[in-house]
């Protein structure tokens, strides 16, 4: 159920890990389980990506953030 899920990806995302992180922004992104919030969305994406994760970097290069960074962000450089 997306209670259970939200909350364990929560839980994960709270020790860092990045696909959590990045499950967790889709959530706000999309508002599901949660009140839409791409302002979250963008922080959480940014954490994950700094994580490493270069399915957030992709998020964080799309039309819908790029407004919200002066940069584009190279995904490449994700480990």
């Amino acid at each position: 159920d997306l209670e259970k899920s939200f909350n364990y990806f929560k839980l994960s995302a709270s020790e860092g890990d990045s696909n959590s992180l990045f499950l967790i922004a889709l959530f706000y992104e999309c508002g599901v389980h949660v009140n839409k919030d791409l302002t979250k969305a963008y922080e959480l994406y940014s954490q994950s990506a700094y994580h490493g994760n270069k399915k957030a970097y992709k998020k964080l290069n799309s039309d819908l953030f790029l407004s919200k960074s002066k940069n584009k962000l190279n995904y490449n450089s994700a480990s």
